[in-house]
């Protein structure tokens, strides 16, 4: 069993009407009790304890709550013990499954009051018991005890449903969000599933309960059940998120706009060569091709696409007609 105990008892002098002090003031030391165990004492004041009260410790464990389940593998206890006898002993016993996995103990300055708090660090699945007594100078003793759970590290909740678009065109980056918390808090990747075959990949770390996004797009129409999972920083994977279907479909394409009556000269000479331009727009933001046709001859047929809406062109009559633009 790999643990670390760390132990710090706090004592203070209780004046009882009806006795009387002597008093000593001490600073604060540290009692080595093991390489496990520190005992740190403050400051005391201590009598004379001439009577024999026969009375045993009351000692009190204040934190935590008995059947508590752990959720990092830190066991933190906080009590006290008071006897008017003067306390002088400290014991802790650590059991780890029902077993004895520790004995500690260790002496101190007598005092009638005492605090502690016993640490107990790299916990290991399973039930966790502490018993801490104490005893007063004529050997009386008390205690109290303390049960706890440590189920190990867990993995995240199931992430959120991703919530985004459910319909879209091909070739479009469409965004989705999740959220996912986590038993320790500890920090959270996400992993995407698209549908089509491909993921995200693990993003993150992100903090636990923060809401993240993600894009992608698909190439093929389709329906896509797309859905996300998690796991924290050690590792532990939650389940799969409840999926959402998205429809894929390929965006209907609307023509351009009938293009506006060619600008240019309305009548020439044979032989030369004159300008003409129009413009037209398209409702999908789509490039246009443009086609003049030159009445009964066909000049400028599979010109370019164009990124601006106005196209210019020149052209030489060699009789007499007249120019229009046709989609």
């Amino acid at each position: 069993m790999i643990k670390k105990f760390v132990v710090s008892v706090f004592c203070m002098l209780v004046i009882i009407s009806g006795f009387s002090f002597g008093v000593l003031a001490e600073q604060n030391k540290k009692i080595i009790i093991s390489e496990n165990i520190i005992v740190d004492v403050n400051p005391i004041e201590k009598n004379d304890y001439s009577l024999n009260t026969n009375s045993n410790p009351v000692v009190n464990i204040t934190s935590p709550e008995n059947g508590t389940y752990l959720p990092t593998p830190i066991l933190e206890i906080l009590g006290y013990a008071y006897s008017p006898d003067g306390l002088n002993f400290i014991e802790i016993f650590y059991y780890w499954n029902n077993y004895l996995s520790d004995y500690e103990n260790g002496t101190f300055n007598a005092s009638n009051y005492v605090n502690f708090r016993i640490q107990i660090t790299i916990l290991q699945p399973g039930t966790h018991k502490i018993v801490v007594r104490f005893s007063d100078i004529y050997n009386h003793s008390g205690s109290d005890s303390v049960t706890v759970y440590y189920t190990g590290n867990q993995p995240p909740e199931k992430p959120d449903k991703p919530s985004g678009p459910n319909t879209g065109s091909i070739d479009v980056s469409y965004s989705y969000s999740t959220a996912s918390t986590d038993p320790e808090n500890n920090q959270i990747y996400y992993f995407f599933n698209w549908g089509d075959g491909s993921d995200s990949g693990w993003l993150g770390p992100y903090t636990a309960g923060f809401t993240i996004s993600a894009t992608h797009k698909w190439t093929i129409e389709n329906s896509y059940s797309i859905k996300v999972k998690a796991k924290d920083t050690l590792s532990a994977e939650s389940s799969w998120s409840e999926s959402l279907t998205v429809t894929i479909s390929r965006e209907e394409n609307s023509p351009p706009n009938k293009p506006a009556t060619p600008n240019g000269d309305a009548s020439g000479k044979i032989g030369v060569s004159y300008i003409y331009e129009s413009s037209t727009t398209d409702s999908d933001g789509d490039q246009i091709y443009y086609l003049f046709d030159w009445a009964m001859v066909l000049i400028a047929n599979g010109l370019d696409p164009m990124t601006v809406v106005t196209s210019v062109r020149n052209h030489t009559y060699g009789t007499q007609k007249e120019a229009i633009v046709s989609k």
